[in-house]
């Protein structure tokens, strides 16, 4: 059949009606665009499959960039240690290139921030300021600590919510700020916050996280959180806004 001028294929049900004498009198035929429930069903399927490799791509993401987390900040602390003419220079910067490809790569999959690069030897040492560091992934804290080790500061480490309290609660006026990691298995770096918060309203935390500010971080920030930095982050990046939070900019 034609519908407006096209040619249409539908699945049609037909019934008769007898009179009084049994001879049929009318017939009823009915049609269903069979095309049009096929492109709905499709269509939907095309949803539900659309959103299940969004949120696979997301989780990939974010493992990927703390991946990268750990072979940047090992790259940035040994640039420290070599200058040009040394003959690892040239690999190292070949590593840091792969990073930043990479760093691309995870922003093509959630639209994450712009990519920033690693200036060597241009990091400004704090050399003062205790920093407790709240992360449950061992590889992270590890290249994070030394990083901040480099700076000048010195590190107390936490990895859960309940520890992270228990040695702000023994030790707060110590700590000039926290860095906390936002993703964490059993309680969250929301929760966290809010807790540190309850102890000290001043206390200065910056927010750590492979995911984009918006979104959970950004109702943290609105919270009284002090800053955000995107994992994963350079030397510099680091000395910046650490730096920024103590100086309460």
């Amino acid at each position: 059949m034609k519908k407006r001028g096209k040619r249409v294929f539908t699945a049609r049900t037909t019934q008769s009606f007898d009179d009084d004498r049994r001879s049929v009198s009318e017939i009823v035929s009915m049609g269903n665009d069979i095309p049009q429930k096929i492109n709905k069903k499709n269509q939907h399927f095309g949803d539900r499959k659309a959103e299940s490799v969004g949120t696979m791509a997301g989780g990939i993401a974010h493992n990927f960039k703390r991946l990268l987390m750990g072979i940047e900040g090992h790259v940035s602390l040994a640039l420290i240690y070599i200058d040009e003419g040394n003959p690892l220079y040239r690999h190292l910067k070949s590593i840091e290139e792969g990073v930043a490809i990479g760093k691309e790569l995870t922003r093509q999959l959630r639209g994450f921030s712009r990519m920033e690069r690693y200036e060597p030897h241009r990091t400004a040492v704090s050399r003062n300021g205790t920093i407790l560091l709240v992360d449950d992934e061992e590889m992270v804290v590890d290249v994070t600590k030394r990083m901040l080790e480099h700076l000048g500061y010195s590190v107390m480490v936490a990895l859960s919510g309940p520890e992270a309290l228990e040695i702000y609660h023994a030790k707060r006026k110590e700590i000039d700020a926290v860095i906390l990691d936002m993703i964490m298995p059993g309680m969250s770096g929301g929760e966290i916050f809010d807790l540190l918060k309850k102890v000290n309203p001043d206390i200065k935390v910056m927010l750590a996280s492979g995911y984009s500010p918006d979104g959970e971080a950004s109702k943290i920030l609105g919270r009284g959180c002090s800053s955000f930095i995107q994992k994963p982050f350079s030397m510099n990046d680091m000395a910046r806004k650490v730096r920024e939070v103590l100086n309460g900019a």
